[in-house]
């Protein structure tokens, strides 16, 4: 069932329906891991010295990873994969608050 109102919100164009008995919002989250590999590693820094931001992030816990790619995300779109990370992880879900 919430896969067919995340689904029906999307063809719509909307994230949130207001009905008589309350509210439904559709939220994405975004995941992300870290390196699998040393050469992934080695990757992902290069990458982020390219953009200045290695010592911003050199000792990343995933939370800040997540944060730090999903901006990245917004900025370079869709499909965006930093070098040696594996594609984020987008995951739909939906709340219901009654009135």
């Amino acid at each position: 069932m919430e896969a067919k109102i995340i689904e029906y919100l999307m063809d719509n164009g909307m994230t949130k329906f207001s009905g008589e008995f309350g509210t439904i919002t559709a939220t994405k989250r975004v995941s992300v891991k870290q390196p699998d590999t040393p050469e992934n590693k080695a990757l992902f820094y290069d990458w982020l010295k390219s953009k200045g931001d290695f010592d911003d992030m050199i000792s990343v816990n995933s939370n800040k990873l997540t944060s730090y790619i999903k901006a990245e995300l917004e900025i370079e779109g869709p499909g965006f994969i930093a070098p040696g990370l594996q594609e984020a992880t987008v995951t739909r879900t939906v709340s219901y608050r009654k009135k």
